[in-house]
């Protein structure tokens, strides 16, 4: 689901609303704002990475859609994700596996069920 609007108008509060009315509601919901940081910081919120597949890596981490299993991902500013992730979050959406950053020894994906809502602002074009 995409959620257009100003700046200011509450999106996040709606798609709150949202998962809060469906059968997910008992489960998490995970907002990721894809606006702002630096590519690799958004694919490891989104996918997660294991330790060392980067110098900053020093542990394991789950990402977003792992956290968000029969839940909600969020991603704020959908239109600001790198289009270099773009390929990877349709991976996710149309199989429900996610690979994660750099994972070297770990050729096997893991399976996350959720529900994706994202926002853009309506002025982004």
């Amino acid at each position: 689901m995409l959620i257009r609007g100003e700046p200011g108008v509450g999106k996040d509060i709606l798609a709150r609303l949202i998962h809060a009315a469906t059968a997910r509601h008992p489960n998490s919901f995970i907002k990721v704002n894809c606006g702002g940081q630096p590519e690799d910081r958004v694919e490891a919120d989104l996918f997660g990475h294991e330790m060392g597949a980067c110098p900053l890596a020093l542990r394991q981490r789950l990402g977003s859609f792992e956290f968000a299993h029969h839940g909600t991902v969020y991603l704020e500013e959908i239109g600001a994700l790198p289009r270099t992730l773009v390929p990877k979050l349709l991976y996710v959406l149309r199989t429900g596996e996610v690979l994660a950053h750099r994972r070297p020894r770990d050729h096997l994906g893991r399976w996350a069920r959720h529900r994706l809502d994202s926002a853009e602002r309506a002025d982004r074009r």
